[in-house]
């Protein structure tokens, strides 16, 4: 849960942190709109790039969980076949 507070908290804040970076230069006149819209849209696809692993968390530990669990299952499963050879012998 906490995980997920946290990926969600980081997903918002992302949105602000573009203007948060372009304040020095926004506040000191150097870049125009034009200029500003083009470095926040760049901006937003590099972090939509890197914002896949976050988005995609909740799959991969359900995925990792059901690896984990078939291996288990297969280890049960040969501990139960080689009992039963030895039992036969």
């Amino acid at each position: 849960m906490y995980f997920n507070i946290g990926r969600i908290a980081y997903l918002q804040a992302n949105v602000l942190s573009a203007y948060v970076f372009l304040a020095p230069a926004i506040v000191a006149g150097a870049v125009t709109l034009g200029v500003m819209q083009q470095i926040i849209r760049a901006f937003g696809r590099v972090e939509g790039s890197m914002q896949y692993l976050l988005k995609a968390w909740p799959t991969i530990i359900e995925l990792a969980s059901v690896y984990k669990r078939l291996r288990e299952f297969e280890a049960k499963i040969k501990f139960v076949d080689e009992n039963e050879e030895h039992a036969i012998d």
